[in-house]
């Protein structure tokens, strides 16, 4: 069964939302300010609301931030209590990050291409763009959509051959080869292994072994995504002041000046070359990855590397890490689950090498990789927008401006649409796909669905999912041909859930040692 526990782990700026929600302290003479505030508020927007019944119902003798903290703990069950209490119908809910309407699952068909609820002004706002040091957030709502869909997408055979060479450097440097069983806190070097490979997509070579930038992206996501959520517990207007004075965004704003620090040369190096080419009439260099290609869409005098490569950071690395990390515990639960994902790997990787085909072809990994997805999704409330303008949607309900939506992502775990949903099974979406051919996409790890929106769904699904599902299956070939794996001592499928997320418990070790592989892994050709 699936066992959530009290309190999240650090992780992206979403992931990280509960956990530093949970510590908060708001200082005392913040008190009034924020009641006021509130009050102030409530007086002049409730009128202009959208007329729907609240889930958690807000007392106004209480401040709205009460229930905010509130909602830290017992989010699930509110989320629960309004699926079974108001059926299918659209309601109202006090979230750590404000009021949210929350829709059932069938409306994600209905929305799912309306531009006018959108994703990108959603994070700007909620994670604060416009303060010093989450310029980040700004960069993903600004860059991150077009730089996947126009560059990263489109040149993911050219930038995954590169992934395999990474994985087998990162993953001797990580977890070396004990020939007894040896102890690992598997989410913390996961984290430091999809940093690695994401950053050799993002970076290229020049970086992407650079300790000091591998540590900056991973605790500016840690700090960035505490601190929004403090910064979300304020009336807005007090919201530039707090920055001056909390410690989370002097680290924010720390870690981006070191950012700068790092990736400018580099950036400065590359165009210093293309300068030299032109005025010898040589043709210009080409490099292959995101600093390049945010280099063309942001233009030379207006965009900040370190912004947009921290920002991109930030959105990737987390929630692969979690993916891969729960992919991992379940198969190292149940050991003999592993042979066969073995077999199809060294069956694929003889016959047609690192070609991204051939991780096509890795069904069973696919189907084994989705499954842990469905069976613990990260964010059970999917989908999330804000309405740029009043809108009234197929089925009437009215949008206004500026309030925020989400999608009840319960048909993960229905058991009406998945027998047995507290089961793991890894064959689930590969006897998809071989019983029900019209549903072999839908089966697909990458593919988007009403019953699976981990990655979103429509205009606004996950563009980076390929580049994801990639990076989680090299890791995975190496992961399980060159280790055996086990649960240590203490360790369960247990996860952390707070607000309505669910994350893997950083808690957890594996017992692992080296095994001898069924192909060496450095000899397979690449694409």
């Amino acid at each position: 069964m699936h066992s959530p526990l009290s309190m999240p782990p650090p992780g992206s700026w979403l992931s990280t939302a509960s956990t530093e929600l949970a510590r908060v302290q708001v200082p005392l003479w913040l008190t009034t300010s924020i009641i006021c505030g509130l009050i102030y508020y409530i007086s002049t927007t409730l009128s202009n609301k959208t007329p729907l019944p609240y889930i958690n119902t807000p007392k106004w003798f209480i401040p709205e931030v009460v229930e905010q903290i509130n909602f830290v703990k017992n989010g699930m069950k509110t989320l629960a209590r309004g699926r079974t209490e108001l059926k299918d119908k659209p309601y109202r809910m006090i979230t750590h990050m404000g009021e949210v309407t929350v829709l059932p699952p069938s409306y994600a068909t209905i929305i799912r291409n309306e531009e006018t609820l959108d994703l990108r002004s959603l994070l700007a706002k909620d994670f604060h763009s416009h303060l010093p040091g989450f310029e980040p957030v700004g960069a993903v709502a600004k860059y991150l959509h077009r730089i996947v869909h126009r560059y990263l997408n489109k040149h993911l055979n050219t930038v995954t051959a590169h992934i395999p060479a990474e994985a087998t450097y990162a993953i001797n440097l990580l977890f070396k080869n004990p020939s007894d069983w040896s102890e690992v806190c598997i989410r913390e070097k996961n984290v430091e292994l999809v940093t690695r490979l994401s950053s050799r997509v993002f970076l290229g070579p020049e970086l992407c072994r650079n300790e000091d930038w591998l540590k900056t992206a991973i605790d500016y996501t840690n700090h960035s995504g505490g601190a929004a959520i403090k910064l979300n517990l304020l009336p807005s207007f007090l919201r530039p002041f707090f920055t001056w004075f909390s410690n989370d965004c002097k680290h924010v704003r720390s870690d981006l000046d070191k950012a700068r620090a790092i990736i400018n040369p580099v950036v400065e190096a590359r165009r210093q070359q293309k300068r030299r080419a032109q005025a010898e009439g040589k043709p210009a260099p080409v490099f292959t990855d995101v600093i390049e290609w945010a280099e063309i869409e942001g233009g030379e005098e207006e965009y900040d590397a370190a912004i947009a490569q921290l920002g991109f950071a930030a959105a990737a690395v987390h929630t692969t890490t979690d993916l891969l990390t729960q992919t991992m515990l379940h198969l190292a639960n149940d050991p003999k689950q592993i042979e066969p994902l073995r077999e199809e790997i060294t069956r694929v990787l003889t016959t047609e090498g690192w070609k991204r085909n051939a991780l096509f072809n890795m069904k069973l990994l696919d189907s084994a990789i989705k499954e842990a997805q469905r069976w613990k999704p990260i964010n059970m409330l999917a989908m999330r927008r804000i309405a740029l303008h009043d809108i009234t949607i197929p089925g009437g309900l009215t949008i206004r401006k500026g309030e925020r939506i989400g999608i009840d992502a319960f048909n993960m775990l229905d058991p009406k649409i998945h027998p047995n949903p507290e089961k793991y099974d890894m064959y689930r979406f590969l006897r998809m796909r071989e019983a029900h051919p019209d549903h072999a996409i839908k089966a697909q790890l990458v593919s988007t669905s009403p019953e699976h929106l981990e990655f979103g769904h429509g205009h606004f699904a996950c563009p980076g999912r390929f580049l994801a599902a990639d990076e989680i299956k090299i890791a995975l070939c190496h992961l399980l041909l060159k280790y055996d794996w086990k649960f240590a001592e203490g360790t369960s499928l247990e996860y952390i859930q707070a607000a309505f997320f669910q994350n893997v418990n950083p808690a957890n070790m594996l017992l692992y040692r080296r095994r001898k592989e069924e192909i060496d892994l450095e000899t397979v050709k690449l694409n």
